[in-house]
């Protein structure tokens, strides 16, 4: 942690301004200072990844997060059953 004003966001900021690549850049916003719950931010970006919207069923999320962790790499499927429960 540093302290505020030292310029974390505007480096981030000029990063993603700067590197027009084939990197994937995802961004997701923290929760305020003594929220107990760190899961919000991941699974904002885990949603943004899989392209999942309130309107998929438990069914579509589960083929969504299969389809894209299976294409990824198939040494990640021991990891399908914990991402699966994180986003319910």
């Amino acid at each position: 942690m540093t302290e505020p004003g030292v310029g974390k966001s505007r480096l981030f900021f000029e990063f993603k301004a700067k590197h027009h690549s084939d990197w994937m850049v995802l961004e997701a916003y923290s929760v305020s200072h003594g929220k107990a719950n760190a899961y919000p931010p991941l699974l904002d970006l885990l949603h943004i990844v899989f392209k999942i919207v309130s309107d998929d069923g438990a069914r579509t999320r589960r083929e969504k997060v299969n389809g894209k962790v299976l294409t990824l790499d198939r040494k990640l499927e021991d990891a399908l059953p914990y991402l699966l429960g994180l986003l319910g």
